[in-house]
């Protein structure tokens, strides 16, 4: 595992199985691997919360999946963001294949940021439009 690698995971309850099916993803929530002095961090988007960084293996999402995405994750840009709020209408336009309004991050959309990756119009920022499109880009 290294910095940059993509965190997918499947828990969140009733809150992340209501987003499973509203954006037809496996994962209801994504983040970016930061290692830091041997320790394996997440930044990553959160409802409530907004963007932060903590433990990987105490984001309350349970165990990820961690996939190499092959990118380099921007340090200065995931610094930046911390703090920044979580936007529920983006959310809400990545679920209808729609881009962002840049009015805060949903979790795709954050990751794809910190990732240097540009939308494209047929990716949905979502948990699995961003693994589909790794997966497609041989990461």
């Amino acid at each position: 595992m290294q910095s940059g690698d993509v965190a997918l995971f499947k828990g969140g309850g009733f809150f992340g199985w209501l987003i499973r099916k509203w954006t037809k993803s496996a994962w209801p929530h994504c983040g970016v691997v930061f290692a830091i002095n041997e320790r394996y961090m997440i930044v990553h988007a959160r409802p409530l919360i907004g963007v932060q960084m903590c433990e990987l293996d105490n984001t309350g999402y349970g165990t990820p999946t961690v996939y190499p995405s092959g990118r380099t994750l921007n340090v200065d840009k995931a610094y930046a963001a911390l703090g920044s709020k979580y936007s529920y209408k983006d959310a809400i336009l990545a679920g209808l294949n729609k881009p962002g309004q840049e009015t805060g991050w949903e979790c795709a959309e954050f990751a794809a940021h910190v990732l240097d990756i540009e939308r494209e119009d047929e990716l949905p920022w979502t948990p699995q439009g961003l693994a589909n499109y790794l997966f497609a880009k041989g990461a």
